[in-house]
């Protein structure tokens, strides 16, 4: 039950409340609203969907005999991430073990199978996951302008154009009497019958409310008074209903149960989402922070895992978050105990505060992407050996590739290929190559890869000298340093649309035409990039045509052994002939991102001054396992 509790006037203006309404602002106003999803048991609810299994069976998602995901009715028999198959049996006789898709050594396709595989013989296949995750993911988005993929069964949304439309539409007089962006909003005297929380809400203080409590679910709860006091309030209240609806279209549509956290910033959010499971959300109002945070500690944040969690540990102690935001009163006390870290002091002192309002970012920053195996015994031995696991690599990165592409809607290429192998005495080594004109053809490319991992393999094995490389414990491929292909055929497409971009940023005041006409490019005899390509290319097919047997095809690419020149952008070793291209790819690639970034920036800022809203965005199981032989 809501309750209005009038203040004398708004701690909030006009601005505050316009700016939810700009994808660039809307997270740093004090009226944000974020919320984060979070599919319960991600990988066993899965598993229960595409076996058609109830809700109420025990299912866990197997690798070989370890358990990596227990659905919450295993979990009633006292089931966990730590206990190994049989212990987990022990617990619950009738219990469903469904084991995860898999590669079969030498196939580049996963599948799922009738059998109890071996590791020796497959490679364990996430793929499946992804996917499902991907078709929750496009429900955000098609709902929702501004949605940010945090893994891949947890997503953050930027809720302020949502609750803008639905302020707008509850209120349609309120921006009538506004004169200025400074005005203070007018205070709230009224919410309509129709508004209402949505989920477990946290409590002001224990002297403004009682304690916390699920609204909406008996009627003696409904009895239950919370206030809202000002538009913060309102907007949040507005952003659980949204969050819920989410969440109820993920549940109708594919089946998933989620749990959801509502709050002003994404650190907020994320630790709402996890705090009542499963198949809850819990709401965070801007007064109520104080309140929730006491119940977590510096180390429960996501980003303060790892060594940086050791390190301020050591610091501070194992402080809660109420003990921090009490005793150090600002960032300059924090950083003289973290060695005069003035950023992570800054970061800490608005983390314990709930204002570290960090953006929404929509597209995933890709650096790298690998496939790994780890070996049992002796099982890889020899060259023929790994070569029908490296097939395996490649089919995985290609396929994870193409999701990539088709979830954010880009090219997206790596210029870089690394195989790694850790041999049984425990040295490991790795060659590097790079790929100078990654192809956008799927095919194209895992035939490059195949060329150039082959490759690759044949120089790693030089690395051992006089002692073995084999049996190995584990190789990897690994393929990084992604560039965006999607306006660009090949590195001549690139260099052409870089000089067309050679125009002043202020002509876009003048209703240049969205597509104008190419500049002329001044004719040049000799050492454009576009000729120098060419005649390199020429000259190398022809030199390779003559000097190579077809046992032993020429590569464009070449590992980073078979050189002898040193580029200093990469510090990789270039064969001396191929130097020069080398280096006019480094070339186009820094002019191709300065002159984009100059470009963009100059009209953002043209935008920005002409108060125009940024564009948004476009909204836009193989079943084979069909008995379980555990």
């Amino acid at each position: 039950m809501v309750t209005v509790r009038f203040r004398d006037h708004s701690n909030f203006t006009y601005k505050d409340l316009l700016d939810l309404n700009d994808r660039d602002k809307s997270y740093a106003s004090p009226l944000s609203v974020i919320c984060h999803i979070d599919l319960n048991a991600f990988f066993a609810q899965c598993e229960q969907l595409r076996l058609g299994l109830a809700e109420s069976d025990p299912v866990v998602c197997v690798q070989w005999n370890a358990l990596i995901a227990v659905s919450y009715a295993a979990r009633d028999y006292g089931i966990t991430r730590m206990d190994r198959l049989e212990q987990a049996k022990l617990k619950c006789p009738h219990l469903i073990p469904a084991h995860t898709a898999v590669f079969k050594k030498g196939e580049p396709l996963w599948k799922y199978v009738d059998y109890v595989p071996s590791p020796i013989n497959h490679k364990v296949s996430l793929d499946p996951y992804r996917r499902e995750g991907k078709k929750v993911l496009n429900i955000f988005r098609e709902n929702c302008d501004l949605v940010e993929k945090a893994s891949v069964d947890e997503s953050f949304m930027d809720l302020g154009r949502l609750i803008f439309a639905k302020i707008i539409e509850l209120f349609p007089s309120l921006l009538d009497g506004m004169k200025d962006r400074t005005d203070e909003l007018p205070k709230l005297d009224s919410i309509p019958e129709s508004i209402d929380y949505k989920g477990f809400i946290i409590n002001k203080s224990d002297e403004l409310e009682p304690e916390p409590a699920i609204i909406g679910d008996s009627e003696e709860k409904n009895n239950i008074e919370f206030l809202v006091e000002d538009w913060d309030d309102l907007v949040t209240l507005i952003g659980s209903m949204i969050c819920f609806d989410l969440r109820k279209k993920v549940e109708k549509i594919l089946g998933y149960k989620t749990s959801g956290g509502i709050g002003r910033a994404k650190t907020i959010a994320k630790l709402a989402s996890g705090f009542k499971k499963p198949d809850q959300q819990t709401i965070i109002r801007n007064d109520a922070i104080p309140n929730f945070l006491k119940h977590f500690k510096l180390s429960d944040f996501w980003s303060f895992g790892g060594k940086t969690g050791n390190y301020i540990s050591e610091q501070l102690g194992e402080m809660s978050i109420s003990s921090i935001s009490k005793n150090y009163k600002t960032p300059i006390e924090l950083a003289k105990l973290l060695d005069n870290n003035i950023e992570l002091a800054n970061k800490i002192f608005k983390i314990v505060r709930g204002e570290l309002h960090d953006p929404i970012t929509e597209k995933e920053q890709i650096k790298t992407m690998g496939a790994n195996k780890n070996f049992r015994g002796k099982s890889v031995c020899n060259t023929n050996d790994l070569l029908p696991w490296i097939n395996v690599f490649i089919g995985e990165l290609i396929l994870r590739i193409q999701d990539l592409d088709e979830e954010n809607n880009t090219t997206l290429r790596p210029v870089k290929l690394t195989l790694g192998a850790t041999s049984t005495t425990g040295v490991r080594h790795s060659k590097q190559c790079t790929i100078s004109q990654p192809p956008k053809d799927y095919n194209q490319l895992r035939e490059l890869f195949h060329t150039l991992s082959r490759d690759l393999l044949r120089n790693l094995e030089k690395l051992w000298g006089d002692a073995p490389m084999y049996p190995i414990v584990n190789a990897s491929l690994t393929s990084s340093t992604f560039v965006d292909l999607t306006s660009f055929n090949t590195l001549d497409d690139l260099m052409s649309t870089v000089q067309k971009r050679k125009l002043d940023p202020t002509d876009v005041e003048r209703n240049i035409p969205s597509s104008p006409p190419p500049l002329p490019i001044p004719k040049k005899k000799k050492y454009t990039i576009d000729s120098f390509l060419t005649e390199k290319k020429t000259s190398s097919d022809q030199s390779s045509t003559l000097n190579n047997s077809d046992e032993n095809p020429p590569l464009e690419e070449t590992s980073s052994d078979i050189t002898d020149t040193k580029c200093p952008d990469c510090d990789e070793f270039i064969p001396s002939e191929e130097f020069q291209t080398h280096k006019d790819f480094h070339l186009a690639m820094a002019l191709e991102t300065k002159l984009n970034k100059e470009f963009e920036e100059s009209y953002g800022e043209k935008l920005l001054k002409k108060g125009r809203s940024s564009a948004k965005t476009s909204k836009k199981f193989s079943k084979n396992q069909t008995k379980l032989p555990f």
